[in-house]
């Protein structure tokens, strides 16, 4: 609350909100007198969840309650835990944290915590454990003044549960978008690791092989593409990669001692379908056109394996052979698939007799709102995955009204001390001429932000405008509770998740410019401290035009190469009618490499892209003036 103007003081919830922790402000009432919180009957519920292949169990591991704690998980070599790292707060300040290790046996509910320091130092972060589960990767806080980063391997102790020796650099490399590299993957044997990375700056990020004996990486590839999505063969000799360039999407396998890359397919669309290794190590199983094909490495006719709509999927998120190459596990919704709701907790599971195909087993994991990083145990007994879904925590609502006289009082009384001191008043200036400071910028603190414009323009936005000759020039204001842009951009440049999901309705004005207007919002934008034209960017873009043909929403991303000039792909297309002075609302999610627009609340727009892991929100307005109102953006798991 700021009272009186200039100063400032955090308000203490209810206690039932407070002990909740997940309450909602709403706002205040129409006369200004109560201030609204809304305490919902579910929350977001997040961890690993296992299920048995025989469609027996599905039970859930402990790997704390907060989903941003949570950054992936590994199965332990006996299949009986799972490998998890987590942030823990040290000290009083909950913005310190310190990366860990955990294990969580699927037979007890608390994890296990490793010790780590003093080999594994404070800001370390990338933490991976080898599936024979005796080495750790780990990326080493960044130097002041370094330009490098040091991706380091340790022996672990399962008996102490600790780090049982000291750290060897198996790769010193230039820092990507984003600060980090994309975790690398193990080989079956845990003497290797595959990872993109360039160890120079003006080197591109090509695939290379470290060794935790510390001997000189290999290199694999030598191309400007991007190289994502590594999957060794099951004997390890062989790496399966996307590459992308130029809007085409390429599949190759590429031996790991060296050698040239074969192409297995080409897709031209920004949608890619799953893949994977099949047990032989001579081919890779593909989902295509509603079938699931075997495809050899040495080229000719794809082999059907299933009809996947005779197993009733329509679309399908994962698919991947048990290690004893006995089963087939797949990943699928249920419900309608074009519902951007729609729930991802189905897993199948079928058995290869006489030849063909069929199911063993179903399983509902529950009301998965996302699942990711599917994994199948050593043992082939069970499937883990990363988790989040909706759980009820009480029989319904409940909403929560506080009186704005009540915390006036408490505020006069001293009962709630200011945690800003209000500003010294400006002295009188003899050049009225001089220029102002420009404001300070607030903090956006927790991993949700909203503004519905109804008080102003909030100070933890900025607007950069472009160029003055811009026809119309260059325009902001806060109008009736909307805010109004016109060939100018606002960031929230506090915020540098790696994933989010931005909300916003928008309105384009009629008559005001000549030919079109458009509107797009921003995400992961880098550097958010240069001026818009700098910017590099991944925008999803809601255009529109005088010439009907032409409107539609459109998926772009702009990017710098090495040579730091400006290069972009259009990813995906919608056209649709859109019509000038109707409100739509407009979201982009991003989670992990994958690109999601919507529009009222359909998912129109779905793409893979890995140039930029993190970077701020922007919402930017070209040609003619937009209306926004009711903006949000929520951090993802």
């Amino acid at each position: 609350m700021s009272y009186p103007e200039g100063k400032e003081y955090y308000l203490p919830l209810p206690k039932k909100l407070a002990e909740d922790g997940s309450a909602s402000g709403v706002g205040p009432s129409a006369d200004r007198s109560k201030l609204f919180f809304y305490q919902a009957s579910t929350k977001l519920s997040y961890g690993v969840r296992v299920a048995s292949a025989e469609g027996t169990t599905v039970s859930d591991v402990d790997v704390r309650p907060s989903y941003y704690r949570l950054k992936g998980f590994q199965w332990a070599p006996d299949g009986k835990a799972v490998f998890h790292t987590a942030w823990t707060a040290q000290g009083q300040s909950s913005t310190q944290w310190e990366t860990g290790l955990l294990m969580s046996p699927l037979s007890i509910d608390k994890p296990v915590q490793f010790t780590l320091r003093p080999a594994v130092s404070t800001g370390a972060t990338l933490l991976s454990v080898s599936p024979d589960s005796k080495w750790l990767l780990f990326t080493a806080a960044q130097e002041s003044g370094s330009t490098t980063l040091d991706l380091n391997v340790i022996p672990l102790s399962m008996a102490g549960h600790k780090a049982s020796g000291p750290a060897t650099v198996v790769f010193r490399f230039a820092p990507p978008a984003g600060g980090s590299l994309r975790a690398p993957v193990w080989s079956p044997d845990s003497t290797r690791a595959a990872l993109t990375g360039k160890a120079d700056p003006a080197d591109e990020e090509d695939i290379r092989v470290v060794f935790t004996d510390g001997r000189t990486p290999i290199r694999l590839t030598r191309t400007a593409a991007i190289e994502r999505d590594l999957k060794w063969s099951p004997d390890g000799d062989m790496l399966a990669f996307i590459s992308g360039d130029a809007g085409v999407r390429e599949l190759k396998v590429i031996p790991t001692a060296g050698g040239d890359a074969a192409v297995i397919r080409k897709w031209a669309s920004a949608d890619l379908p799953s893949w994977g290794w099949s047990p032989d190590n001579k081919s890779l199983t593909i989902a295509e056109e509603g079938m699931l094909v075997r495809q050899p490495l040495s080229g000719g006719k794809a082999e059907p394996i299933v009809n996947l709509k005779e197993f009733g999927i329509e679309r399908l998120k994962w698919q991947g052979w048990s290690p004893d190459g006995s089963r087939l596990a797949l990943a699928c919704p249920k419900g309608n698939v074009e519902s951007p709701l729609v729930s991802w907790g189905r897993l199948l599971f079928a058995r290869v007799e006489g030849g063909h195909l069929q199911q063993t087993a179903a399983m509902d994991l529950g009301a998965a709102t996302w699942t990711g990083g599917h994994a199948w145990s050593p043992d082939s007994t069970h499937v883990a995955c990363e988790y989040e879904g909706v759980v009820a925590v009480r029989p319904e609502g409940r909403l929560y009204a506080v009186a704005v006289d009540d915390i006036v009082e408490r505020i006069e009384a001293g009962a709630i001390p200011p945690t800003r001191p209000k500003a010294a008043e400006p002295g009188v200036t003899e050049n009225p001429s001089e220029s102002k400071p420009a404001p300070q910028l607030e903090p956006i603190t927790g991993p949700v932000f909203s503004d519905n414009f109804n008080n102003g323009l909030s100070k933890c936005w900025q607007i950069l405008d472009w160029d003055t000759k811009a026809s119309p020039p260059p325009a902001h204001a806060v109008e009736d509770g909307q805010l109004m842009l016109s060939n100018c951009s606002a960031r929230l440049n506090q915020i540098d998740w790696a994933d989010y999901l931005v909300t916003v309705r928008v309105c384009l004005k009629e008559g005001v410019a000549p030919g079109r207007g458009g509107v797009a919002i921003q995400t992961r934008a880098t550097p958010s401290n240069f001026g818009i034209k700098d910017m590099d960017t991944y925008a999803f873009l809601f255009m529109w035009s005088n010439n009907a043909p032409t409107s539609g929403l459109r998926l772009d991303l702009l990017y710098r190469i090495a040579s730091g000039a400006r290069s972009g792909a259009t990813l995906g297309r919608y056209p649709c009618t859109l019509v000038q002075g109707k409100w739509y609302k407009l979201a982009f999610e991003v989670r992990g490499e994958h690109l999601r627009g919507y529009l009222d609340d359909k998912l129109v727009i779905e793409a893979m892209d890995a140039r930029l892991s993190k970077g701020a929100p922007w919402i930017t307005a070209t040609g003619s003036p937009v209306l926004l109102d009711d903006f949000s953006v929520r951090q993802l798991p």
